[in-house]
């Protein structure tokens, strides 16, 4: 995208096929089935907050629904760019009045992407801040209030890095509109994608391995020991789709068939 497109040799594409092209159009049902999924133990808890079951609503459930509101707008809009054929051809397929509109909506996506998880980690460690009143000593009330204001600072971070990346900031998108002929200027967002993964990546095995910490001075049964930590190792599977993403964000910056 604008800052860190790749050179792109484009007598070496093939020859377009606008009308029968390849196409994967597997995105919106797969990523519909797994906000589905991960919506319902969110209805369910607000459900038992709402009957004050497991306590109230708290500063928890501030952060946790507006988070889940923003995933659900991520994964409309990643439904909206895949019916309308902005991320299911090859970059040569794609017609070259597509491109504004899929840049735009990468913009966007980005921005919604960037929110979304951010406040639904900020929940998770203020629930873990709920959990330990009364229970476990200060350090772990300091670590959890680090890994928040952590969170926060990256999260507003890399968000001004996307709205500055290209100035003006329509330029992002407004440079794939061949009528478009202003002055911009974009800086190389290669690093800034690296960086902003790895931050993303060490904030989910902080998430992951805080709790793993505190409850072993509990005193619980074997049993629920081990299904507890059970649960996070299960959790891993977080790190290992943080792995995934960082990779990608960092090779998508090299590769000009975006769309694919």
């Amino acid at each position: 995208m604008p800052g860190n497109l790749p050179d792109v040799d484009f007598s070496s594409w093939p020859t377009p096929n606008y009308d029968d092209p390849e196409e994967r159009t597997w995105m919106p049902a797969y990523s519909i089935t797994l906000t589905v999924a991960s919506s319902i133990p969110i209805l369910i808890q607000l459900f038992l907050r709402s009957r004050n079951e497991g306590g109230g609503f708290g500063l928890d459930d501030l952060f946790l629904v507006p988070g889940w509101l923003l995933n659900i707008g991520f994964t409309t809009v990643a439904s909206y760019a895949s019916y309308h054929n902005f991320v299911t051809r090859h970059v040569w397929d794609t017609p070259p009045l597509l491109f504004e509109g899929d840049a735009l909506n990468a913009w966007i996506s980005q921005i919604l992407f960037l929110l979304g998880p951010g406040c639904v980690k900020i929940s998770v460690l203020l629930f873990y801040r709920r959990i330990q009143t009364g229970t476990f000593n200060r350090k772990w009330l300091w670590c959890i209030y680090g890994a928040i204001w952590l969170t926060i600072a990256f999260t507003i971070a890399f968000l001004l890095a996307l709205v500055f990346n290209c100035q003006p900031t329509k330029a992002y998108w407004k440079l794939y509109d061949f009528g478009w002929n202003e002055e911009y200027t974009c800086t190389d967002t290669k690093a800034i994608n690296l960086v902003a993964g790895l931050i993303s990546l060490i904030s989910d095995v902080y998430a992951i391995g805080l709790p793993c910490f505190m409850v072993q001075g509990l005193k619980m049964r074997r049993r629920e020991k081990i299904s507890m930590n059970a649960v996070f190792l299960l959790s891993l599977s977080v790190v290992g789709a943080g792995s995934a993403r960082t990779w990608a964000f960092f090779t998508f910056a090299s590769d000009s068939d975006v769309t694919w």
